[in-house]
Protein backbone atom coordinates (compact mmCIF):
# COMPACT_ATOMS: atom_id res chain seq x y z
CA UNK A 1 0.00 0.00 0.00
CA UNK A 2 1.13 3.57 -0.79
CA UNK A 3 -0.08 6.24 1.62
CA UNK A 4 0.70 9.98 1.64
CA UNK A 5 -1.17 13.25 2.25
CA UNK A 6 -2.94 13.33 -1.09
CA UNK A 7 -2.99 9.75 -2.36
CA UNK A 8 -3.93 6.42 -0.77
CA UNK A 9 -3.65 3.18 -2.76
CA UNK A 10 -4.45 -0.39 -1.74
CA UNK A 11 -5.37 -3.45 -3.74
CA UNK A 12 -8.88 -2.31 -4.63
CA UNK A 13 -9.22 1.47 -4.11
CA UNK A 14 -7.49 4.73 -5.10
CA UNK A 15 -8.35 7.89 -3.08
CA UNK A 16 -7.21 11.31 -4.37
CA UNK A 17 -7.53 14.49 -2.24
CA UNK A 18 -7.58 17.71 -4.31
CA UNK A 19 -7.36 21.19 -2.73
CA UNK A 20 -10.17 23.35 -4.19
CA UNK A 21 -9.86 27.10 -4.86
CA UNK A 22 -12.40 29.60 -6.15
CA UNK A 23 -12.01 32.91 -7.97
CA UNK A 24 -14.06 35.94 -6.95
CA UNK A 25 -14.00 39.60 -8.01
CA UNK A 26 -14.14 42.09 -5.13
CA UNK A 27 -14.13 45.89 -5.13
CA UNK A 28 -11.40 47.98 -3.51
CA UNK A 29 -12.39 50.74 -1.10
CA UNK A 30 -10.37 53.25 0.87
CA UNK A 31 -10.54 54.40 4.47
CA UNK A 32 -10.54 58.20 4.75
CA UNK A 33 -9.64 60.23 7.83
CA UNK A 34 -11.18 63.68 7.64
CA UNK A 35 -8.95 66.62 8.46
CA UNK A 36 -7.90 70.17 7.62
CA UNK A 37 -11.53 71.10 6.94
CA UNK A 38 -11.99 68.31 4.39
CA UNK A 39 -14.51 65.47 4.39
CA UNK A 40 -14.94 62.58 1.96
CA UNK A 41 -17.61 64.59 0.16
CA UNK A 42 -14.97 67.20 -0.75
CA UNK A 43 -12.69 64.86 -2.69
CA UNK A 44 -12.68 62.65 -5.76
CA UNK A 45 -10.97 59.29 -5.40
CA UNK A 46 -9.42 57.28 -8.23
CA UNK A 47 -7.98 53.79 -7.71
CA UNK A 48 -6.17 51.60 -10.18
CA UNK A 49 -7.27 48.86 -10.12
CA UNK A 50 -10.73 49.47 -8.68
CA UNK A 51 -11.28 45.74 -8.17
CA UNK A 52 -9.25 42.54 -8.00
CA UNK A 53 -9.92 38.85 -8.59
CA UNK A 54 -9.11 36.79 -5.50
CA UNK A 55 -8.03 33.17 -5.49
CA UNK A 56 -8.29 31.01 -2.40
CA UNK A 57 -10.24 28.53 -0.34
CA UNK A 58 -14.02 28.83 -0.77
CA UNK A 59 -14.71 29.31 2.94
CA UNK A 60 -12.39 32.34 3.04
CA UNK A 61 -12.88 33.98 -0.36
CA UNK A 62 -16.67 33.68 -0.39
CA UNK A 63 -16.86 35.83 2.74
CA UNK A 64 -14.86 38.73 1.25
CA UNK A 65 -17.10 41.33 -0.41
CA UNK A 66 -14.69 44.28 -0.50
CA UNK A 67 -11.16 45.18 0.59
CA UNK A 68 -10.42 48.41 2.43
CA UNK A 69 -7.12 50.17 1.80
CA UNK A 70 -5.55 52.91 3.85
CA UNK A 71 -6.32 54.85 5.89
CA UNK A 72 -5.44 58.13 4.18
CA UNK A 73 -5.55 61.35 6.19
CA UNK A 74 -6.95 64.22 4.13
CA UNK A 75 -4.66 66.60 6.04
CA UNK A 76 -1.79 65.15 4.01
CA UNK A 77 -3.14 66.34 0.67
CA UNK A 78 -0.66 68.59 -1.10
CA UNK A 79 -1.45 72.12 0.02
CA UNK A 80 -0.48 73.77 -3.27
CA UNK A 81 -1.78 71.31 -5.85
CA UNK A 82 -4.64 70.03 -3.69
CA UNK A 83 -4.07 66.40 -4.53
CA UNK A 84 -2.58 63.28 -3.04
CA UNK A 85 -0.95 60.35 -4.84
CA UNK A 86 0.10 57.12 -3.21
CA UNK A 87 0.57 53.39 -3.66
CA UNK A 88 -1.26 51.37 -1.02
CA UNK A 89 -0.83 47.70 -0.18
CA UNK A 90 -3.83 45.45 -0.80
CA UNK A 91 -4.32 43.56 2.49
CA UNK A 92 -5.19 39.89 1.98
CA UNK A 93 -5.94 37.03 4.37
CA UNK A 94 -3.52 34.15 4.65
CA UNK A 95 -3.72 31.67 1.76
CA UNK A 96 -5.51 34.22 -0.46
CA UNK A 97 -3.87 35.89 -3.45
CA UNK A 98 -4.87 38.02 -6.41
CA UNK A 99 -5.25 36.26 -9.72
CA UNK A 100 -2.95 38.75 -11.47
CA UNK A 101 -0.39 38.78 -8.66
CA UNK A 102 -0.91 42.49 -8.00
CA UNK A 103 -0.19 43.56 -4.40
CA UNK A 104 -0.66 47.36 -4.54
CA UNK A 105 -3.20 49.87 -5.82
CA UNK A 106 -2.44 53.35 -7.10
CA UNK A 107 -4.60 55.99 -5.41
CA UNK A 108 -5.18 59.58 -6.49
CA UNK A 109 -7.26 61.95 -4.36
CA UNK A 110 -8.21 65.39 -5.70
CA UNK A 111 -10.05 68.13 -3.84
CA UNK A 112 -13.18 69.30 -5.63
CA UNK A 113 -15.36 72.41 -5.33
CA UNK A 114 -12.94 74.16 -2.96
CA UNK A 115 -10.94 77.34 -3.53
CA UNK A 116 -7.73 78.73 -2.11
CA UNK A 117 -8.03 82.44 -1.38
CA UNK A 118 -5.48 84.82 0.23
CA UNK A 119 -6.60 87.23 2.97
CA UNK A 120 -4.68 90.11 4.56
CA UNK A 121 -4.78 89.99 8.36
CA UNK A 122 -3.82 93.00 10.47
CA UNK A 123 -4.99 91.88 13.91
CA UNK A 124 -1.91 89.93 15.05
CA UNK A 125 -1.79 88.89 18.70
CA UNK A 126 1.26 87.47 20.53
CA UNK A 127 0.55 84.57 22.91
CA UNK A 128 2.59 82.64 25.48
CA UNK A 129 4.54 85.71 26.57
CA UNK A 130 6.42 85.38 29.86
CA UNK A 131 5.02 87.57 32.68
CA UNK A 132 8.44 89.20 32.96
CA UNK A 133 8.50 90.19 29.29
CA UNK A 134 6.44 92.28 26.90
CA UNK A 135 5.95 91.42 23.24
CA UNK A 136 5.29 93.94 20.47
CA UNK A 137 4.33 92.77 17.00
CA UNK A 138 6.36 94.70 14.41
CA UNK A 139 4.74 93.10 11.36
CA UNK A 140 1.78 95.26 10.34
CA UNK A 141 -0.02 92.67 8.25
CA UNK A 142 0.28 89.10 7.06
CA UNK A 143 -1.23 87.35 4.03
CA UNK A 144 -2.70 83.94 4.92
CA UNK A 145 -4.37 81.53 2.53
CA UNK A 146 -7.72 80.06 3.49
CA UNK A 147 -9.48 77.15 1.83
CA UNK A 148 -13.20 76.51 1.51
CA UNK A 149 -16.20 76.54 -0.75
CA UNK A 150 -16.65 79.90 -2.52
CA UNK A 151 -19.85 80.69 -0.64
CA UNK A 152 -18.15 80.01 2.70
CA UNK A 153 -15.10 82.11 1.85
CA UNK A 154 -17.44 85.01 1.13
CA UNK A 155 -18.45 84.89 4.80
CA UNK A 156 -14.91 85.50 6.08
CA UNK A 157 -15.04 88.66 8.21
CA UNK A 158 -11.58 90.09 8.79
CA UNK A 159 -13.00 92.56 11.29
CA UNK A 160 -13.59 89.77 13.81
CA UNK A 161 -10.71 87.49 12.84
CA UNK A 162 -7.31 87.52 14.48
CA UNK A 163 -4.00 85.77 13.99
CA UNK A 164 -2.07 84.37 16.94
CA UNK A 165 1.70 84.24 16.89
CA UNK A 166 3.27 81.97 19.50
CA UNK A 167 6.16 83.65 21.32
CA UNK A 168 6.90 80.28 22.96
CA UNK A 169 7.89 81.88 26.27
CA UNK A 170 11.08 83.29 24.78
CA UNK A 171 13.39 84.90 27.31
CA UNK A 172 15.95 86.61 25.08
CA UNK A 173 15.37 90.34 24.62
CA UNK A 174 15.39 91.51 21.02
CA UNK A 175 13.55 91.05 17.72
CA UNK A 176 12.52 87.54 16.77
CA UNK A 177 11.16 86.15 13.53
CA UNK A 178 8.43 83.71 14.52
CA UNK A 179 6.71 81.09 12.39
CA UNK A 180 4.25 79.39 14.75
CA UNK A 181 1.21 81.26 13.46
CA UNK A 182 -2.46 80.39 13.22
CA UNK A 183 -5.79 82.01 12.53
CA UNK A 184 -8.09 81.73 15.55
CA UNK A 185 -10.42 79.00 14.24
CA UNK A 186 -13.48 79.84 16.36
CA UNK A 187 -14.29 82.87 14.17
CA UNK A 188 -13.80 81.12 10.84
CA UNK A 189 -16.95 80.21 8.88
CA UNK A 190 -17.91 76.55 8.79
CA UNK A 191 -15.90 74.63 6.21
CA UNK A 192 -13.11 77.22 5.99
CA UNK A 193 -9.61 76.33 7.15
CA UNK A 194 -6.16 77.89 7.18
CA UNK A 195 -3.64 76.42 4.80
CA UNK A 196 -0.09 75.77 5.90
CA UNK A 197 2.55 78.04 4.43
CA UNK A 198 5.73 80.00 5.01
CA UNK A 199 4.19 82.54 7.38
CA UNK A 200 6.54 84.80 9.37
CA UNK A 201 5.99 87.59 11.89
CA UNK A 202 8.52 89.89 13.59
CA UNK A 203 8.02 90.31 17.32
CA UNK A 204 10.08 92.49 19.67
CA UNK A 205 10.65 91.05 23.16
CA UNK A 206 11.49 93.49 25.96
Amino acid sequence: MIDNKYLTINETKVKVTQKVSIIKEVMLDISIVEGNGLSRADVEIEMIPSSVFLVGEPDIVSGINSIELGPINLSNINQEYQEYNAKLAIPLPNDVRTLSGITEAEVRIVIKNLELRPFVFTNIIPINVLPSRTATVLTESIVITLRGRPENLEQVDLAILSVEVDVENKVAIGTHELTNIKVVPSALPTGVSMMSGDYRVLVKIE
